[in-house]
């Protein structure tokens, strides 16, 4: 059994199995502590968790994780029952209030060029741990990466650049988001 389930997860990241399995645990500890049973797990049960969640104020995205991880077990496990939960127009709607909850993005405003020339000559001239900071903030900066993803490069960056000045940044990095 255990190489089964090894083979049928194998050639999932390991992130998306831990939002999956967080989100079903979510509405089991959910499901046990309102009801007395965590199963069965059918459209009413998660209608009724879905109508706690928007009632207590949970997380916007709870309910929207929660159906992405129904639908994984439906697909690639084959669960019964999961396809009424799924196209249950009133548990996506639930889902899409409560998301509508969720508040606006708001990034902050890009670097400027004096902020980007300070960076600069702070990462040339610096010294210590300002030095480096600077540094790093440069190369995602150029290399347009993000800050996790530029500390996981494993090999010294290589810059093509064409005689016009203009180029890349390449780099091998162990984990990237995107």
């Amino acid at each position: 059994v255990r190489e089964t389930v090894e083979d049928v997860f194998a050639n999932k990241a390991t992130s998306t199995l831990m939002s999956r399995a967080s989100a079903m645990w979510l509405l089991l500890r959910g499901l046990s502590a309102t009801t007395g049973s965590a199963t069965p797990i059918t459209e009413n049960r998660v209608y009724m968790y879905a109508s706690y969640c928007k009632s207590v104020g949970k997380a916007a995205t709870r309910l929207e994780q929660l159906l992405l991880a129904i639908a994984f077990c439906k697909f690639l496990i084959g669960i019964r029952g999961t396809s009424e939960i799924i196209e249950s127009a009133r548990v996506s709607g639930a889902s899409h209030r409560l998301f509508m909850t969720k508040r606006i993005l708001r990034q902050r405003a890009p670097l400027n060029r004096r902020q980007c020339a300070l960076l600069e000559d702070l990462a040339a001239n610096g010294s210590g741990l300002d030095q480096v900071i600077a540094g790093h903030a440069m190369f995602c900066m150029h290399a347009r990466a993000r800050w996790s993803a530029a500390a996981e490069v494993t090999t010294e960056p290589y810059l093509d650049v064409a005689e016009d000045g203009k180029g890349f940044i390449e780099a091998v990095a162990d984990h990237w988001k995107t």
